[in-house]
């Protein structure tokens, strides 16, 4: 019923899926595919968009979990380093010794919400924002890996390690 705004929703698609720019090219459609929808709109917002990406084309033969991760945790990256004076953005994935390693590290505005198991969303919204980093958790935890969070007063940073041998497909 809100016509509008899936006018503007099928605009930016449409001009997304005409100008697709590659900024990853792995060779792993679906990683690759995610990280080229999110890195356009960092492109077009940040100052500084470090994308460091070494992994193999045939990774998984379902890479739902990794999309899932990388979709939120970018997502949350962009938008906060978007606030920041300094709007910065940087992206680091390899495979190391059968472990996948995501880093991701961005600018922000220094706001930081603690509630008792973790962070609030500083979204104005709170029913439709905030379940972003805990779906990540979820999605790490239940694929045996490991999430570490870290902030300073200009810097927030994600770590994700995932065990080749244990990610559900």
């Amino acid at each position: 019923n809100n016509n509008d705004d899936m006018i503007k929703y099928l605009s930016g698609m449409k001009d997304f899926m005409l100008n697709p720019k590659e900024y990853s090219t792995t060779g792993n459609q679906e990683i690759d595919g995610v990280l080229n929808y999110m890195l356009q709109k960092a492109n077009e917002t940040l100052n500084q968009v470090d994308v460091q990406i070494n992994i193999p084309e045939d990774l998984y033969f379902n890479n739902f979990n990794i999309c899932v991760i990388l979709g939120n945790l970018v997502d949350n990256a962009v938008r906060e380093a978007s606030k920041s004076k300094e709007k910065l953005l940087t992206i680091k994935m390899q495979i190391k010794q059968e472990v996948l390693l995501i880093f991701i590290e961005n600018s922000y505005s220094g706001k930081i919400l603690e509630k008792r198991n973790g962070l609030q969303t500083t979204q104005p919204e709170l029913a439709i924002h905030g379940i972003g980093l805990e779906n990540v958790k979820k999605v790490v935890i239940a694929n045996g890996g490991e999430i570490k969070i870290d902030y300073t007063s200009n810097r927030f940073c994600v770590q994700v390690l995932l065990y080749m041998s244990r990610i559900k497909n």
